[in-house]
């Protein structure tokens, strides 16, 4: 055999061999656009440095393709979102990372591009970017589209706003919650409707904790965002909670490729891993935990938390589960695989309770969660249902993916409705007898006057509820926390 003909063999070989690598296969592209110096709004110091840092670290994973935007026009945002757009079509993985300013009007998120004015908010159609039109340019992408966004910073526009006393919408400070499209993960700072914070660092304080975990080669996206989650509750003390909406599809996915040469255990992130996957609960968040860690000290663990899982008795059910919503659910996960026959669980005990629960922090349900689907669970499941647009449906079903719906929610759904002699106060319905509100209404009608002792207090107590449950406790870090990872 001729040395040519040997020399085309190793070619064609050695081609094979680096298509067959996913670090090779995949293209991948991204876009980050940094906004700090505003024309009519106060300067933002982290976004330009964030901007450029994240597009360093794309470019040092290898990404074929990063397009970087610092202090974005109009003109010059739609132009940088049209061009990506052609290049993730093109793709299989695209990211576009956002920092700047951020605003919800009438429940439409718009992100702000220097050059605007927003006087009201008729303004914010033509002088801001929707978040919708940034996602669509990831939509085409093959296997993963993200969307970073790190905006919701306490947005100067809203007061002026709120003045326009004929406004038909009201602008509020964060960004409402978004319903990404299926197969779209849409990442955010802060929880819909809180502000993120800056920080006193480099870089903000989301910013901070993506560049430290999500280009970590080979790590699963999903526990990269389990990490960022976990590093911004300890360095605000739990005052931010950023959120993963959406689902990532097609089994464990790395934002980097693995080095060929298997890495030192990194036990400190094995542990944080595990940790999150625990406060997940489910059967398939276990799995992805195992294929990335299957040996170590916390794999003993998840395997017997996956075994239990498995062994759960399941429940016969004529109809298929709910397709879940924009929520973390596990269905990009590995699929369990279920004995012959087998369905998944429904309506369990442990199920109804964790449901009832979640119906409480939600408004929805009343009663106590005590796992019996009795009517007034049902519903509250029914006016869930209705809150949320959907129609509500003649049986119950709770099945672990409504369960993951329910804690993806983060404001209050439901009206609080309260039975005969009970009273809404804050999240819970107490007796009209021992409510702080009418007590101190009563106290009020009968001096005329303000009581003397401390108004303030009992003021704050028959507050509404805040339009996120996500509340600090002061500097105790006791507040609830939202998981969503993109489970």
């Amino acid at each position: 055999m001729s040395r040519r003909v040997l020399s085309a063999i190793g070619l064609t070989l050695g081609l094979l061999l680096m298509w067959a690598d996913p670090a090779f296969a995949e293209r991948r592209v991204a876009l980050v656009i940094g906004n700090s110096a505003y024309q009519n709004a106060p300067a933002l110091v982290n976004p330009r440095r964030d901007a450029q840092a994240m597009a360093a670290m794309f470019q040092k994973a290898g990404f074929d393709v990063v397009s970087a935007e610092s202090d974005a026009g109009i003109v010059q945002f739609k132009r940088a979102i049209a061009q990506f757009a052609d290049e993730a079509s093109r793709s299989d993985i695209a990211v576009v990372y956002y920092s700047g300013y951020g605003i919800d009007v009438g429940g439409i998120n718009y992100l702000v591009p220097v050059d605007a004015k927003l006087a009201s908010d008729r303004d914010a159609a033509v002088a801001a970017i929707t978040l919708d039109a940034l996602a669509k340019s990831v939509d085409k992408a093959k296997r993963l589209r993200l969307v970073i966004v790190d905006a919701s910073r306490g947005d100067p526009f809203v007061p002026a706003m709120r003045q326009q006393a004929a406004a038909p919408h009201v602008a509020d400070p964060g960004l409402a919650e978004p319903e990404p499209t299926p197969g779209d993960v849409i990442a955010y700072a802060a929880i819909a409707g809180t502000e993120a914070e800056d920080g006193d660092g480099e870089h903000s304080t989301y910013t901070a904790a993506v560049l430290r975990n999500l280009f970590t080669p080979g790590l699963d996206i999903r526990l990269a965002f389990g990490r960022i989650l976990v590093d911004v509750l300890k360095k605000t003390n739990k005052r931010q909670n950023p959120l993963v909406y959406g689902s990532f599809g097609g089994g464990n996915i790395a934002l980097v490729p693995a080095p060929s040469d298997r890495p030192s255990r990194d036990l400190e992130g094995e542990k944080t891993d595990y940790g999150v996957v625990q406060k997940i609960g489910l059967a398939r968040a276990y799995e992805v935990f195992l294929v990335q860690h299957p040996t170590g000290f916390y794999s003993t663990f998840a395997r017997e938390e996956l075994r239990i899982a498995e062994a759960q008795p399941a429940k016969p059910s004529a109809k298929s589960p709910p397709v879940p919503g924009p929520i973390a659910s596990l269905d990009g996960a590995p699929p369990v695989i279920a004995p012959p026959g087998s369905l998944p669980e429904v309506n369990s005990p442990g199920q109804v309770s964790l449901a009832q629960q979640e119906l409480t922090r939600l408004g929805c349900f009343s009663g106590t969660p005590d796992g019996s689907l009795d009517a007034a669970t049902k519903a509250a499941i029914r006016l869930y249902q209705s809150a949320r647009g959907q129609n509500p449906s003649g049986d119950a079903e709770i099945t672990d993916d409504f369960i993951a719906e329910l804690k993806q929610r983060a404001a209050a759904v439901c009206a609080l409705a309260c039975p005969a002699g009970k009273i809404a106060e804050g999240k819970k319905c107490v007796d009209i007898g021992k409510s702080q509100a009418v007590a101190h209404r009563k106290n009020e009608d009968d001096q005329g006057r303000p009581a003397k002792r401390s108004v303030a207090k009992q003021e704050q107590k028959s507050a509404p509820p805040p339009r996120v449950t996500q509340q600090t406790s002061g500097n105790s870090g006791h507040s609830s926390v939202t998981v969503g990872v993109g489970f």
